[in-house]
């Protein structure tokens, strides 16, 4: 994913656990992000949609780190990273 300072972007991830997922966490220093939603009906399968926007400080070439968790009701949890480039 990349975007342009001061842009808007959209994304979304699907969250998929065989026992159901219970927790959801986005954090990133950068955009200032810090999402947590624990789901009150958990599911095995679950869709959200998130939108940021690229610091208008960010300098192109920069990478901004997205920390994705998420969990199931059993307490295995799934960490992962992904980066927004700035063009």
């Amino acid at each position: 994913m990349s975007g342009a300072p001061g842009q808007e972007l959209m994304f979304t991830i699907n969250f998929q656990g065989d026992i159901g997922v219970q927790q959801i966490i986005l954090e990133s220093n950068e955009l200032g992000l810090d999402y947590v939603e624990n789901i009150e009906r958990p599911a095995g399968d679950i869709t959200r949609s998130f939108e940021i926007t690229v610091p208008n400080d960010s300098k192109r070439g920069d990478n901004i780190d997205v920390r994705v968790e998420f969990s199931d009701t059993n307490g295995n949890s799934l960490v992962d990273n992904f980066n927004i480039r700035v063009i």
